[in-house]
């Protein structure tokens, strides 16, 4: 099987953070026209609205790709960590709250 497509099909590799850019410019679009739509009605309610619209979009598709981007940096660090292997035992292991001094 393509090594791309195993990726995928597992979820090793996300897709989301690529799909959120694309709905972001849709979405922006469809905001802006929404806003010019309303300030036809009302201009200071569509201007407002318009403005905290683009504002409140790109926030949430700042945060979903924030969640992405967190999760790639964990990612790197549990792969970045070697694995246990060690043959002492968790009872042998001196506990934190051992006083050495």
């Amino acid at each position: 099987m393509n090594n791309t497509l195993r990726q995928w099909l597992e979820f090793d590799e996300m897709i989301t953070p690529k799909i959120i850019k694309v709905i972001y410019w849709i979405f922006l679009v469809i905001t802006i026209v929404g806003g010019v739509i309303g300030m036809l009605a009302n201009f200071f309610a569509g201007f407002v609205g318009l403005i905290f619209g683009i504002i409140g979009l790109r926030v949430g598709c700042e945060m979903v790709i924030l969640m992405f981007n967190i999760y790639k940096q964990l990612k790197k660090i549990a792969d970045a960590v070697p694995e246990k292997t060690s043959d002492v035992s968790e009872a042998e292991m001196p506990s934190p709250s051992d006083n050495h001094i």
